[in-house]
This record gives C-alpha cells, sequence and structure tokens, in this order.
C-alpha cells in the first residue's frame, strides 16, 4: 500500500533531535522513534509500505495518509534536516540593561497602547 505524509504534518530533524514531526498551526516540534521515523521517510507515494503495527499508530495519529501510487507529500511536508540545533524559541538579551522600549520587544507588550480597530 501507498502512503504519504498528512498535509497537516512536516518531517524534520536537527543536531539534536534525530527525527520529530511538525503539525501545522502549533509551533513546538513532537519526537518521533527511530521506526517511525524510518516508517515515515518511506511514506513518498512511491513506496510500496506492509502494513505494520507503527504504520497503523501513525495512521491512527493521522500522520500518514494512504494514497495512489506517485502522489507526493507537499514540499513542505517532505523530509528537512537541518545543521544546527533546534531552538523552539529564544530570548536574548545582549547587555542586560534593557530598558524594554524597543519596537518589536515582545517585554514591553504590557507597556504597549491597545491595538483597536
Amino acid at each position: 500500500m501507498f502512503f504519504k505524509l498528512a498535509e497537516t504534518i512536516a518531517l524534520r530533524s536537527w543536531n539534536d533531535v534525530e527525527y520529530a514531526y511538525y503539525v501545522k498551526g502549533i509551533e513546538y516540534a513532537q519526537p518521533l522513534s527511530l521506526k517511525q521515523a524510518q516508517v515515515m521517510l518511506l511514506c513518498d507515494g512511491e513506496h510500496d509500505i506492509e502494513i505494520d503495527d507503527t504504520v497503523m499508530q501513525l495512521s491512527l495519529k493521522r500522520l500518514i495518509v494512504s494514497c495512489e501510487k506517485g502522489e507526493h507529500p507537499s514540499a513542505w511536508s517532505s523530509y528537512r534536516k537541518y545543521e544546527n540545533k533546534y531552538f523552539p524559541r529564544m530570548n536574548l538579551m545582549i547587555t542586560g540593561k534593557c530598558n524594554y522600549n524597543c519596537l518589536h520587544c515582545f517585554n514591553a507588550a504590557d507597556n504597549a497602547p491597545l491595538m483597536t480597530q
């Protein structure tokens, strides 16, 4: 049977996170086991995959979907390996003397005027 990654799923890896996936609309990556990652890497619409427990689990979680041969996952969903560490979020304060007055500063959000239309 042929499978591809679901449209809302993106397969990724970083130096310190071997395999993970993103769900569209959720900012943090979710870890995958090696077996899950191996199966998901084959879910490209070209490989005939035998159904086993791992395939069933991934399918029930809607991470992969059955498809016709030749149906490929979207460019966003396809596997990408990044050569950096995984940083879901980072805050930098170079001097430690921040006055929280930069226009882009999220720390100053409580000082900002309310957005109205």
